[in-house]
């Protein structure tokens, strides 16, 4: 086995077994989404929600829409 050889097969189990424990689930999750790189070309998140726990001590509807939900408070 020629040095290069050997140093590769070394780098790849110094990562393999570097990892915390944290990042492996971080990593496994990625890959379970498709992988680091897909993950990380998405330009544009859209989340919807009338964000009800940021009014949680509002009053009336908390959001303009006709269809938000009351905030409890009232």
């Amino acid at each position: 086995m020629n040095k290069l050889a050997l140093s590769i097969l070394m780098l790849v189990a110094v990562r393999a077994y570097s990892q915390t424990p944290e990042l492996q689930v971080i990593n496994r999750a990625a890959d379970a989404l498709g992988g680091k790189e897909r993950i990380l070309s998405v330009k544009t998140l859209t989340i919807y929600g009338y964000g009800q726990q940021a009014y949680q001590n509002g009053g009336g509807n908390i959001a303009a829409s006709p269809d938000a939900p009351q905030s409890g408070s009232t």
